[in-house]
């Protein structure tokens, strides 16, 4: 009687080893692009911790993939975690330094956290390597604009970037500032306006301060 009692608990023992292995086993035959695509799907519905663990265990898995680290860096970003995203991002330019939306991003993170000389030097890169791409001039602008810098520079950035997408309200208004700053009144006035007509809140309260 005893026996047949132990061999029922051993079967069940044997059974609940089986499971739990096979549970194991589970977790750790999840690939590299399972991973990688669960991150990116967490990270489309805004469940951005959830999509730095996944992206955290693909590196672990393969550890020289940038687009892991890229990825990772955006979601950081997104919680506000600009000195995790910078490192993330550099971390992917180490691996492979000729995509230029990883300069870009990175300079987008630098920018955040004020660092804008760091910043220029990243939109410099990106548009170094992507010469079409208007929204690295625009930042790059935008960042001597903060620093109170080079206005010639500014204006250059902006009209390139206005050149490459003439809706980048934004553009409009650091370039109409910079004018300013160069004694371009009417230059300002012009670009502010066409900053507010396309869409820019921030150009309707300078209007009044600045188009008299």
């Amino acid at each position: 009687m005893k026996n047949n009692k132990l061999q029922k608990f051993q079967s069940l023992n044997n059974l609940l080893v089986i499971f739990l292995f096979c549970n194991s086993m589970n977790l750790f035959s999840q690939s590299f692009s399972e991973l990688f695509k669960l991150g990116l799907e967490k990270g489309d519905k805004g469940d951005f911790y959830g999509s730095i663990a996944d992206f955290t265990k693909a590196i672990e898995i393969d550890n020289k993939n940038p687009f892991s680290y890229y990825n990772r860096g955006n979601m950081k970003y997104s919680l506000k975690d600009y000195k995790g995203s910078v490192l993330d991002y550099t971390k992917a330019i180490e691996i492979d330094n000729s995509k230029s939306y990883f300069f870009y991003s990175r300079g987008i993170a630098k920018k955040a956290r004020n660092d804008f000389y760091e910043a220029i030097a990243d939109f410099s890169k990106a548009i170094f390597l992507n010469p079409s791409d208007a929204e690295s001039y625009l930042y790059r602008g935008a960042s001597k604009a903060a620093l109170n810098i080079d206005y010639y520079g500014i204006i250059e950035d902006c009209s390139k970037a206005i050149e490459l997408n003439s809706k980048l309200s934004i553009a409009y208004s650091i370039r109409g500032l910079a004018k300013g700053n160069l004694g371009d009144k009417s230059g300002q006035c012009s670009d502010l306006k066409i900053a507010y007509e396309l869409g820019d809140q921030n150009a309707f309260e300078l209007i009044p301060l600045f188009c008299k």
